[in-house]
């Protein structure tokens, strides 16, 4: 939920008023389903439910999800007519090991943008890769071997 404050301070001769107004603006909240714990590098699926709270239609709406070992996607929805709910799934993998925190974010041209996020624990072992390389010369080509010299 989301607040406005209006002040207003008037002076009409030696007398001060004052007036405080809290307008309330209800906004949609995102609905995320997520697994607990996932492998690490596999896909898997975030559930995504918004219920549009305007009286007219939403359009050019957009979801994006990101994290750290998330690569950005952003999938682009139809328009969400007034009082409708929208349901979508992402399907994302993780690069990260891990608590990874993913943030979804609704774009759109009426609504502010519309942020959740949920966490994901990722499952595995981190491998380093470590390769030796001999000093020998066999295998390389002969224009290599020269300039190796």
């Amino acid at each position: 939920m989301r607040t406005i404050s209006i002040e207003a301070v008037m002076l009409l001769g030696e007398t001060i008023y004052r007036v405080d107004e809290r307008i309330f603006l209800k906004t949609s909240e995102l609905l995320i389903l997520a697994p607990k714990a996932v492998k690490y590098n596999s896909k898997f699926n975030v559930i995504v439910k918004f219920k549009n709270p305007l009286n007219q239609t939403l359009k050019n709406c957009r979801i994006s999800a990101e994290g750290i070992g998330i690569k950005r996607k952003v999938v682009k929805l139809s328009d969400v007519t007034a009082s409708a709910t929208e349901k979508i799934t992402l399907r994302l993998s993780s690069k990260h090991y891990g608590l990874e925190t993913i943030v979804i974010t609704l774009h759109n041209d009426l609504l502010k943008e519309i942020v959740g996020h949920v966490h994901v624990q990722v499952k595995g072992q981190k491998r380093n890769k470590i390769v030796m390389y001999k000093k020998s010369n066999k295998g390389l080509p002969s224009s290599v071997t020269t300039a190796m010299r």
